[in-house]
């Protein structure tokens, strides 16, 4: 039988015949080849001609498209010399037994399970370096598909290095650890997993250079931390005495690892007393009183990391490297329209005229395809303070880069009214398409004039008119108008009157209710119903209204749907820093941090022209720097996160600039330059609350005095919200200090002021608190049963999504208390509970909670290397997540005799915030159990000072804490622990 071509889809795109050549002439056109690579990615399932024609003749009529896939198809079957190239009629498949496909024996391999011959498939890539100009639809399916390939490669040489390691095989180890590395050069787990290799082939300098290689990278190019996981392996290779000489010999390893120097000597490892992750940074106030290195210089990492990048992971890491930087200027190519201002010839015309520039806009983007300035980010860049609206809008269509602006005047006539458009370029300034048209009234006219706009730029009117997507009432479209241009000048109270006042006129209008909900503030039952409201109406609105109401439904419930929505709006909306601002929530609510940072920094260029500081309106840019200052605190990465935050700073000079920037700075241990900037924050906003934020402050560093005194102070108010604030942050402070019958009163406080105790069946969410208080009292049963109540609260307009992360965060806290208690019957039950509720949530931490529930398991039944497997996996971020869980790893970790890394997992807890999901874990427990950390790993300095500490803190602690608050002063004295 004659052997078939072999179409190639991995690392680039070619076909190759039997004897080595490639076909020339009709066939290797790339188009034509990329068609062949759609039909190969998908199998015996194939793929429809239409969507063939969505990915490849998107803008063709449908004649045109059908025609030109027919002659695509007829090319390559002559070209192939081969009539059953393909497959079928309405949908197409490729043809194996004339044409095979690297992806098609790829994913039947892995589907039989047979991951060397899969492996022999994948040479990179797939279709890497492969563009076809003007094909955006095509280029996302591209991405799609080579991101799941790619997924399924690192597992298939996972689950091959892992074979040839309990084989015995340690080269083979290497080679299959080094090609999961390639494919995926920033993963943890490849690095782990070659570091182990290298380690167990007796070149652990190999090892430790790759871990060099892999920080240098994570730093360089995601500015994140290097994972904990692979700062842990490090530094126990570093420690452990070198072998007398290697156990492998000239070969692989020798050859994908070249010399880049000597060995790291033992004298240049990190202090042990210094936690991993100040490596390469400064030491915070903290560490320097907990160890004192001698002074060494560090090499600077990336160069370490030159020398062996090349050789350690090959092309396929210079390729990934290279598209992570190909593609960074998010605004799009090709035309984008904004729509400018109007004038109206004749007074009761001039409200009309206003609405105009949103009712155009709108009515435009609902052409497929066609990017559109949306009039909301007109309106923000507008109202930088110009004083002239046309100007300002000329200006703002410029900024947010529009290549053609439309804009006109509308009149009074018999027929009903008149509106003259102009299309320009703003490159130019040429006037290229004028058009007037009439109507019966202003909605019959911007349709008559969308449609002649359009049909000039070759594309279809929209099939809806403009008041079926809207409103059919003008007063209502103008009121709404005005909220808008209020709300994007900062205006929020007078924008919430102008949209209730259009929903008042039109009660459909799905706009206005959106916007009336995000004007009214995001966290009142109202806000829950307005935008349940703008929910059920989505349907009646334009594509980038529904998707926008739809995606803020799915945020604010944690639905699934949040990461789809993101990407389309993102997709389709490309041009607006808004779409990326939503798709890097999505993206950080789903742990995809890498992404996330990518697409914050795409919605900060996007804005660059935002300043927020110049007058009071909305500035996305800066709303994205503050959450990726935020997720940079969280990430543990703390330099980079100052770096973002005085970026802040620089261009807004506001009270929540300074804020992000002092929350910052406390991470980093340094509580008088954050106070410094709560006081700036206080001069810029005198509703900024600088007294009780010093007092948080202080009470976050651990330091008491002050906190004590204004949160008492607070509580003892005649003003109830005064009292209920200020009793949350005190009970903080007395469980920190060891007073929990203090604490406990305070709880007992704030549940009278909640009037829904015991009116749903079930505690309400205040009762937290008080189970917190119950636990740390070691009334662990009582704790638990008080988190199983809150468990089952279901306040009204809770969807299954948000009930499902509700349930799997306070079922997951007292599993915590039923273990502690000594009951562990129902926790493996409570666990596969646990994981099905996360599955239904769209927060990371949610879908990992099940692991810390077996993690608990694990640790009773002594079963130490599984249950730091499972609390690892548990893990949210560095700085925030269940600190307990933290913990329980340090727990179990120390079990194991391996102190250091223990201390790797709690350190991050002391840079992180002591409310929201760290709320169940004073920080004194924690400099507590590092004090023992410490002393294990005999480092008396070090366990001596956080002893210190925890024996201060506990100064005035209830008669419980005596007997460990005596530990802690002999600790402190360089004793030991018995």
């Amino acid at each position: 039988m004659r052997k078939p071509l072999l179409l190639k889809t991995f690392g680039g795109l070619s076909i190759v015949a039997p004897d080595g050549t490639s076909p020339s002439g009709a066939a290797a056109q790339r188009r034509r080849l990329a068609l062949l690579a759609v039909l190969a990615a998908s199998g015996e399932s194939g793929v429809t001609r239409e969507k063939l024609i969505g990915l490849f003749w998107p803008d063709t009529d449908e004649a045109r498209a059908r025609a030109a896939l027919a002659q695509a198809l007829y090319a390559l079957k002559q070209g192939l010399g081969s009539d059953d190239v393909v497959l079928g009629n309405t949908t197409l498949r490729l043809n194996e037994a004339a044409l095979a496909s690297d992806v098609g024996r790829f994913r039947k391999a892995v589907g039989e399970r047979r991951w060397e011959e899969a492996a022999e498939q994948w040479t990179g890539p797939f279709l890497d370096g492969v563009v076809i100009p003007g094909l955006a639809e095509f280029e996302r399916w591209v991405e799609i598909e080579r991101g799941a390939l790619t997924r399924e490669a690192v597992e298939v040489f996972e689950r091959l290095g892992r074979e040839a390691t309990a084989a015995g095989d340690r080269p083979g180890a290497v080679r299959w650890w080094q090609r999961r590395v390639a494919a995926d050069p920033l993963g943890a787990g490849g690095a782990v997993g070659l570091m182990e290799a290298l380690a167990a082939a007796g070149d652990r300098a190999a090892a430790l250079v790759h871990a060099r290689v892999y920080e240098a990278l994570v730093t360089e190019q995601l500015e994140l931390p290097p994972d904990p996981a692979v700062v842990a392996l490090a530094e126990r290779l570093r420690a452990e005495p070198a072998p007398a000489r290697p156990v492998v010999g000239p070969g692989p390893v020798e050859q994908a690892v070249p010399a880049a120097g000597p060995p790291t000597p033992a004298s240049a490892a990190p202090p042990r007393s210094l936690p991993a992750r100040v490596l390469w940074r400064e030491p915070t106030a903290e560490h320097r009183v907990a160890a004192r290195p001698r002074r060494r210089r560090i090499r600077p990492v990336w160069l370490v990391a030159a020398g062996a990048v090349a050789a350690l992971v090959g092309v396929g890491l210079y390729a990934a490297l290279q598209r992570a930087k190909a593609g960074s200027d998010p605004r799009p190519a090709g035309q984008v329209i904004a729509v400018g201002g109007f004038g109206a010839i004749g007074d009761d015309l001039a409200p009309a005229a206003r609405a105009l520039t949103d009712m155009l806009a709108t009515n435009l983007a609902q052409a497929p395809g066609l990017n559109v300035v949306s009039s909301s980010r007109m309106y923000e860049l507008a109202a930088l303070g110009a004083t002239d609206t046309a100007r300002a809008l000329v200006a703002a269509a410029r900024s947010a880069g529009a290549t053609d602006l439309v804009e006109g005047s509308v009149y009074r006539v018999a027929e009903g009214v008149r509106l003259d458009l102009r299309r320009s370029s703003l490159v130019t300034g040429e006037v290229l398409h004028a058009v007037s048209v009439t109507g019966a009234d202003l909605f019959a006219a911007v349709d008559s004039g969308t449609a002649r706009l359009l049909e000039r730029l070759g594309r279809s009117a929209p099939s809806r008119p403009l008041a079926d997507v809207t409103t059919s009432s003008l007063v209502a479209y103008r009121l709404y108008e005005e909220g808008l241009r209020a709300l994007y000048a900062g205006q929020g109270p007078a924008a919430f009157r102008f949209f209730t006042a259009a929903l008042e006129e039109d009660s459909t209008f799905a706009m206005a209710a959106y916007y009336a909900a995000q004007a009214g503030g995001g966290s009142s039952p109202q806000y829950y119903a307005r935008l349940a409201q703008a929910v059920r109406l989505s349907e009646h609105a334009g594509e980038r209204e529904r998707l926008l109401i739809q995606w803020a439904w799915a945020d604010q419930q944690d639905d699934p749907s949040r990461m789809a929505l993101a990407e389309t709006l993102v997709t389709r909306y490309a041009s607006e820093p808004f779409a990326h601002l939503h798709h890097a929530r999505a993206m950080t609510a789903a742990g995809r941090f890498a992404e996330a940072h990518a697409a914050f920094r795409r919605a900060i260029a996007l804005d660059r022209d935002g300043r927020a500081g110049q007058v009071a309106r909305r500035c996305v840019g800066c709303e994205a720097r503050a959450e990726l200052a935020a997720m940079l605190r969280g990430l543990d990465s703390l330099r980079a996160a100052e770096r973002v935050a005085r970026e802040l700073v620089r261009i807004d000079r506001s009270h929540l600039s300074y804020h992000t920037l002092a929350e910052v700075l406390l991470a980093q241990g340094r509580l008088d330059d954050a106070l410094e900037a709560i006081e700036r924050a206080g001069e810029l906003s005198p509703g900024y609350d600088v007294a009780l934020n010093r007092a948080i402050y202080g009470l976050r560093a651990g330091t008491f005095d002050v906190a004590n005194a204004e949160l008492v102070r607070r509580f003892r108010s005649a003003s109830p919200q005064e009292r209920a604030d200020a009793g949350w942050w005190l009970q903080f402070a007395w469980r920190a200090q060891g007073r929990l019958d203090d604490a406990m009163e305070v709880t007992r406080a704030l549940r009278a002021t909640d009037s829904t105790w015991g009116q749903r069946g079930a505690a309400p969410y205040i009762a937290t608190a008080m189970a917190a208080v119950l636990f740390e009292q070691g009334r662990h049963r009582a704790a638990a049963a008080l988190w199983d109540s809150i468990a089952v609260l279901r306040t009204p307009g809770l969807i299954t999504s948000r009930y499902a992360r509700h349930r799997a965060w306070f079922l997951t806290l007292a599993a915590t208390a039923h273990a502690a208690a000594g009951d562990t019957a129902g926790l493996a039950a409570r666990a596969d509970t646990v994981e099905g509720l996360g599955r239904r949530s769209a927060y990371i931490r949610d879908q990992r909670l099940h692991h810390h529930v077996r993690g608990l398991l694990y640790q009773v039944r002594g079963r130490h290397e599984e249950a730091v497997e499972a609390f690892r996996a548990a893990v949210l971020m560095p700085t925030v997540g269940y600190g307990r869980n933290r913990q329980a790893l340090a727990g179990s970790l120390a079990a194991l005799g391996r102190h250091d890394e223990g201390l790797a997992a709690l350190r991050p807890l002391l840079a992180g915030p002591i409310d929201g999901s760290n709320t169940y874990l004073p920080l004194t427990e924690v400099r507590e159990q590092m004090a023992g950390l410490f002393a294990a790993a005999g480092r008396a300095d070090s366990a001596a000072a956080y002893a210190a500490r925890v024996a201060e803190a506990w100064s005035a602690a209830d008669p419980q804490f005596e007997a460990r608050r005596r530990r802690m002063e002999d600790l402190a004295r360089g004793g030991t622990l018995p």
